[in-house]
């Protein structure tokens, strides 16, 4: 059974490349670009995981992740960034990320990742 994640980035081409290789890869990929969108898909669908941007257009990933983890508390939620900070790590932390990725993406490291945090 496909593992269902939530991609939320503004890049169209950072989609499509979740969608690829991770569908490739079992999982069910929903790809929105927003903070709005995001909301909307979780009142019908149920995710494993959530990929959150950290800067999407007009809105802060950490805030969307914050109300991702208020809807569906235990989705794993990761923050990705082309732009990491030691203050976003920490507050992606405090708001409930699993785990916090740079970009370009490594996508085995994303995988490993994934299952590390399946194993726990």
């Amino acid at each position: 059974m496909p593992i269902p994640i939530l991609v939320v980035d503004d890049e169209p081409n950072f989609q499509a490349l979740m969608h690829t290789a991770l569908g490739k890869r079992g999982f069910l990929v929903n790809a929105v670009s927003n903070g709005a969108d995001a909301l909307k898909r979780l009142e019908s669908l149920l995710f494993d995981f959530a990929l959150i941007d950290l800067k999407l257009v007009g809105e802060s990933g950490i805030d969307v992740l914050g109300a991702i983890k208020r809807r569906q508390p235990r989705i794993h939620a990761f923050v990705v960034t082309a732009f990491p900070t030691d203050e976003s790590r920490m507050m992606a932390s405090e708001r409930g990320a699993a785990a916090y990725l740079t970009k370009p993406l490594d996508l085995d490291l994303l995988l490993k990742t994934f299952q590390t945090v399946l194993a726990h």
